[in-house]
């Protein structure tokens, strides 16, 4: 726990680590509001909510993940490469779509959890992938009991967010299932990157085939305020539209 805590205080930028919580926060939210629409709506739109609420949590999961990336301190990050930084996008908006489209397809069942635990799961994979395409002047090492336990916390909390939206017991559940999914992206990546060592080595540093740090925070600012605007416009549509009818 200490390790963690060290991890966070003293190995990322404090400012880059406030912009990552204010996205998390506000994708978790909405992701939830309207994961709780998909579960309200018939017909086909319901696979417009659903394809949404995946969009924005796999977008939100993918930004934080790069404005932590940017907020952590190494001077042995050259870049990311381009397919797989697009590849972890993908995973994160296919794998927490197909977790929600799961959770949604029931009533009662486990089916809820289920779809839950694949939520979690699609933020891992999104974050090791993420991992993957990072360029270092060095060699990356990872802790695996630090790695597993990220992975177990990331499930177990996705597994409690879509259990708080389907299996509501007072009128804040939806706040603690964005809770849950705000500590299941931060709890994946501090854990993790607890592990995470980096042996400098004197490698080729040619950098001329990556992204730079400046150009993926540009991505993400505009990944995630197109994503979020586009969900906001629409929700509030819809809103308007069930008030007057």
């Amino acid at each position: 726990m200490l390790s963690v805590l060290s991890c966070i205080a003293f190995e990322h930028d404090p400012l880059f680590l406030a912009l990552a919580v204010i996205i998390l926060t506000v994708g978790s939210i909405l992701t939830m509001r309207l994961y709780a629409r998909v579960r309200h709506t018939s017909g086909n739109l319901r696979y417009l909510w659903l394809f949404l609420s995946g969009l924005i949590a796999g977008g939100t999961i993918w930004s934080t993940h790069f404005v932590a990336m940017l907020a952590y301190s190494s001077p042995f990050i050259l870049g990311y490469h381009l397919g797989l930084t697009v590849l972890s996008l993908l995973v994160g908006v296919a794998g927490t779509t197909f977790g929600l489209f799961v959770s949604s397809l029931t009533r009662h069942s486990v089916l809820i959890e289920a779809g839950g635990l694949i939520f979690g799961a699609s933020i891992a994979a999104m974050h090791f992938i993420g991992i993957e395409a990072m360029q270092v002047a060095g060699i990356v090492t990872m802790s695996m009991p630090f790695a597993i336990v990220s992975v177990v916390l990331a499930c177990g909390l996705g597994m409690l967010a879509t259990n708080r939206i389907a299996r509501p017991r007072t009128r804040f559940c939806q706040h603690w299932a964005a809770g849950s999914f705000v500590l299941a992206v931060a709890c994946l990546h501090f854990v993790a990157m607890t592990g995470l060592e980096i042996i400098p080595l004197r490698l080729d540093d040619n950098t001329s085939n990556l992204i730079s740090n400046q150009l993926v925070g540009i991505a993400v600012v505009f990944t995630m305020s197109v994503l979020l605007l586009s969900a906001m416009i629409t929700y509030s549509i819809d809103m308007a539209n069930s008030e007057e009818t």
